[in-house]
């Protein structure tokens, strides 16, 4: 009687610690996980099957799975030690006591409970049976209950970015939290962006930070993963420590490349850098071993990288120059009334105009080069997809927040 659920654990541990250790992604699992149950298998020999462990690996989530069932380490131990196992070619208890040592004196207790399964109880993503569960699931494993609702499923990593976001703007009286859990609903109900759904709902106020942050430099340089982004997102809002010392804790990183993402964030904010020049600096620093002084000094005499929206639309070849200056009167100056008199004219759809306008913010604070904006326009009016997809199909990785900028001029009030 006491084997069913045993064995109902031992997957549910197997599947936290091959997803919360990037071995297997979310997709890879998903097939995986159909491969064991159409011919019967248990679900480690449909993924080695599938060639997705090296032996090592697959070895270390069997040590790691088995030190969880017994209760000598908790789940989120055990995934944090299994990622600087990989990372340091370490073994799985050398990788422990590194990863012990390294959170011992920076350990933070927090309420289980908090604004964000707050947020989530009034979006109703999550009921309060529901809270009851993963709160005691949090309790057992150290993990952050919106890190569980994400490895469970109960909410997308697109979703807990939004609910972390809108906590953000909550603090700082720009979202209030009925509108935060109406815009939530909504981008879901809509399959958008949290953003997005701010918008549309014409609740969007802008935080007054602009620079880069040390999450969103790690994510263009497309070194962490959105759920990287979010797992430790949701430590940095609720445990307040340095994003750069989460994942350092989290094993995601070394503390030679969180010093040399600190020094191209330094250059960004001194405007010696763009956010995009800085995360391609980063990449050879992490992927090739080059010495950050080598990478990011400034360059002399460069061309400025802006684009007009007009540019943006006929280069991409959206709509020919002539429409478009025809639509534009010489009295639109902001890129919003560029926007709504292209809008107006019927040059392009709302979607089209929107999409532009989010493309040239981009590239405007730094976070596109001219030409990769240009590109990613094309191939969202071609494909007819949503900028979102266009990101994931040209594998681009920028920070929603800085898409907006210009909202409020593009509706009139």
């Amino acid at each position: 009687m006491q084997s069913e659920p045993r064995v109902g654990n031992e997957v549910k541990v197997l599947v936290q610690l091959l997803l919360g250790s990037g071995l297997v992604t979310r997709e890879e699992y998903a097939r995986a996980n159909e491969v064991s149950e159409f011919e019967n298998i248990p679900l480690l020999t449909a993924v080695s099957h599938a060639g997705l462990l090296t032996e090592h690996s697959l070895q270390l989530a069997l040590q790691a799975q088995e030190k969880v069932l017994a209760n000598e380490i908790s789940s989120d131990l055990a995934i944090r030690a299994m990622r600087v196992a990989l990372q340091r070619r370490l073994s799985l208890p050398e990788a422990i006591a590194s990863v012990q040592k390294l959170h011992q004196a920076t350990q933070i207790s927090v309420s289980v409970t908090n604004e964000l399964t707050n947020l989530l109880l009034a979006a109703k993503f999550i009921t309060s049976e529901d809270l009851g569960r993963f709160v005691k699931l949090s309790m057992d494993s150290a993990m952050m209950v919106g890190h569980l609702l994400l490895l469970d499923n109960k909410v997308s990593t697109e979703e807990l970015l939004g609910a972390l976001n809108a906590i953000v703007l909550i603090r700082e009286d720009l979202l209030s939290k009925n509108n935060a859990a109406q815009a939530l609903r909504y981008a879901r109900q809509r399959r958008i962006s949290f953003e997005q759904s701010l918008f549309e709902l014409d609740f969007m106020q802008h935080s007054q930070v602009r620079n880069i942050r040390m999450g969103e430099l790690f994510l263009l340089a497309g070194l962490i993963s959105r759920e990287d982004l979010a797992e430790c997102y949701e430590i940095e809002l609720f445990k307040r420590k340095p994003f750069g010392q989460i994942i350092l804790e989290r094993g995601l990183v070394t503390a030679q490349q969180v010093q040399s993402a600190s020094t191209l964030m330094s250059l960004t904010q001194e405007g010696k850098l763009k956010p995009y020049e800085a995360a391609e600096a980063l990449v050879s620093v992490v992927r090739q071993g080059v010495d950050v002084d080598s990478v990011s000094m400034p360059r002399g005499n460069e061309i400025e990288d802006t684009i007009s929206l007009a540019d943006l639309i006929v280069e991409a070849g959206v709509s020919s120059r002539e429409t478009v200056e025809r639509a534009i009167p010489a009295a639109a100056t902001t890129w919003g009334e560029q926007g709504a008199a292209l809008l107006h004219a019927n040059v392009l759809s709302e979607q089209a105009v929107v999409t532009a306008l989010r493309l040239k913010a981009l590239v405007g604070l730094g976070y596109l080069p001219r030409e990769k904006a240009i590109q990613l326009l094309n191939h969202c009016v071609r494909e007819k997809a949503p900028l979102e997809i266009a990101f994931a199909n040209l594998g681009v990785n920028v920070p929603t927040r800085m898409q907006w900028t210009w909202v409020k001029a593009l509706r009139p009030s």
